[in-house]
């Protein structure tokens, strides 16, 4: 699932080289995050195409298996020989791949319209106001859907209902509530927190993906519950309160 098609590189970067005799599948090679790219390029243009999101998403998640849990230290990829099937004892150039996984690291939400079930990629979905045979396309009626990002920075969020990337800088998601089929289009109710814990001010970037209901331009309304906010260019707070978190909702129209 998104791993990189690579049979030749044990034998020239591997651990047993030059003794290594004849070719060997390798799993999750750090080429797969680099990969996962263009997957993801293509699956934010294409945004319907599930068998995309979850190639894009396998291609930038399994090189992550190729790092140690006990030392940290990354490994070019997984010996697919089912006599071994251990990690690689030399990294090659897994630095790549660590670029690769960062470039589009995010919990992504999309509707999955084949099955009628939301499909979170790198995040839980943490509640839903439907029950659990509703389908998350059904037309005129709305629903509402709570995500906890589960990727490794927080900084992305892509809600796929709404055609809307996000990203924070200074600050991490911890919570993302959508609700659509409403009268008001659709709107997103964000949880942050400051990141790193040092940070005083978070700044929020939203990336639209084209024009919604058949033309005309999108107008995102912003609205921040921190005891001070600055909305357009300038930062707003991302320590609110006594839990050092900050609020806010956009509504899509």
């Amino acid at each position: 699932c998104g791993s990189a098609r690579r049979w030749w590189d044990f034998a020239i970067n591997g651990d047993a080289r030059p003794k290594y005799n004849g070719n060997e599948r390798v799993l999750h090679h750090y080429a797969g995050a680099l990969n996962s790219v263009v997957l993801f390029d293509r699956a934010l243009v294409a945004s319907e195409d599930v068998w995309l999101w979850r190639l894009a998403s396998c291609a930038a998640g399994g090189p992550l298996t190729t790092i140690r849990p006990s030392s940290g230290a990354a490994s070019m990829g997984w010996h697919g020989d089912p006599a071994k099937l251990r990690r690689d004892d030399l990294s090659a150039d897994w630095g790549l791949g660590l670029y690769g996984h960062w470039r589009n690291a995010g919990a992504y939400l999309v509707c999955d319209r084949e099955v009628g079930e939301w499909l979170c990629l790198s995040c839980d979905v943490v509640s839903t106001s439907a029950p659990p045979s509703a389908r998350c396309d059904a037309a005129g009626k709305e629903a509402q859907v709570e995500i906890a990002p589960r990727d490794a920075f927080r900084r992305r969020v892509y809600l796929q209902p709404l055609g809307l990337l996000m990203t924070v800088d200074g600050g991490a998601f911890e919570r993302v509530s959508l609700t659509v089929g409403g009268a008001a289009g659709g709107e997103a109710v964000l949880r942050l927190s400051p990141l790193p814990a040092s940070s005083t001010h978070a700044l929020l970037t939203l990336t639209a993906d084209g024009p919604r209901g058949g033309g005309g331009g999108r107008r995102v309304h912003c609205r921040c519950v921190a005891r001070s906010c600055s909305l357009g260019a300038a930062p707003f707070p991302s320590r609110g309160g006594a839990a050092g978190e900050a609020g806010g909702s956009l509504q899509d129209s």
